[in-house]
């Protein structure tokens, strides 16, 4: 079961998903940025799988990512730009982030703890 499954642009402000398979997808030819959203005890906290290559908000800033099995799976085809998580926390994840695109990631103002 997903909690928010997305097929358009979608931007996410202050929410919180706690116990899903997938709490956030995105798929398709579509674009989906939070910022300040708790993810926590979800199997998948984030999953991006999709083919849109026009980034709309290439920052995801302030998340809380607490003990996912996996806190971000990032599948979907690669964007031209760096996707950051400034000032985001990983805490007591299986795995925090996998990049199976090979997607440029900035994590250089994240904390893991």
């Amino acid at each position: 079961m997903e909690r928010v499954t997305a097929a358009a642009r979608v931007h996410l402000t202050g929410c919180t998903f706690t116990g899903w398979k997938t709490a956030v997808l995105t798929h398709g030819n579509s674009w989906l940025n939070f910022r300040y959203c708790e993810f926590a005890d979800n199997t998948v906290g984030f999953h991006f799988n999709a083919s849109q290559s026009t980034v709309s908000h290439s920052q995801f800033t302030g998340n809380h990512f607490t003990e996912n099995d996996t806190a971000i799976l990032w599948a979907g085809t690669p964007v031209d730009m760096a996707i950051s998580f400034h000032e985001s926390v990983f805490s007591h994840n299986g795995t925090d982030i996998d990049n199976r695109s090979g997607q440029s990631i900035d994590i250089s103002q994240a904390t893991f703890e």
